[in-house]
């Protein structure tokens, strides 16, 4: 399964096996470095600090999972953005992303917009996370952009035409 920590003979293997220098795998380096896709949460929590997580492992973890589930009524939605600059990198963010979605015209904090992909394939997310008030106004305001949504996809006469993606996560400010 995916790791969580890693060992100063993990940080050596993957030191040599991608030629990250020490310094690259001590910082923590987020994104694409030395030309690798490292998985984040968030600016910082990179997965499996001490030796990281390339966007092949999750991938192929993803792809076991599936093959193993295969009698169950499965989708797994990955959401893959740049949020740091690449660093020692000859490639792009863009090249090493070749698969998925173009989400560039994905609506920061917002309760419903539409994507339509060059495939043909129709999506209407709702992903409002950030919030001013407190937590208890917070679970009321949130589940109503997330019903409204599942309202929407029930409603759909023809639901085979589009894709309805309800991000459940939330976040405020402390006060």
């Amino acid at each position: 399964m995916l790791r969580q920590v890693g060992t100063s003979m993990q940080i050596e293997t993957v030191q040599k096996k991608e030629g990250l220098t020490i310094e690259q795998v001590e910082k923590k380096e987020n994104g694409l470095v030395a030309n690798v896709l490292y998985m984040y949460h968030g600016k910082h929590y990179r997965i499996d600090p001490a030796a990281g997580l390339p966007l092949a492992a999750v991938i192929d973890e993803i792809e076991m999972w599936m093959s193993a589930h295969t009698a169950a009524a499965a989708a797994i939605t990955v959401q893959i953005k740049q949020d740091a600059p690449p660093s020692g990198s000859v490639i792009s963010f863009a090249t090493a992303v070749t698969i998925g979605i173009d989400v560039t015209a994905w609506g920061d904090n917002n309760p419903n917009f539409d994507i339509y992909t060059p495939s043909g394939v129709h999506l209407v997310i709702q992903d409002e996370y950030s919030f001013d008030e407190g937590l208890s106004v917070i679970i009321v305001d949130k589940w109503d952009v997330v019903d409204g949504l599942l309202n929407a996809a029930f409603s759909d006469p023809d639901p085979t035409t589009c894709q309805y993606l309800n991000f459940a996560s939330a976040t405020t400010s402390l006060k």
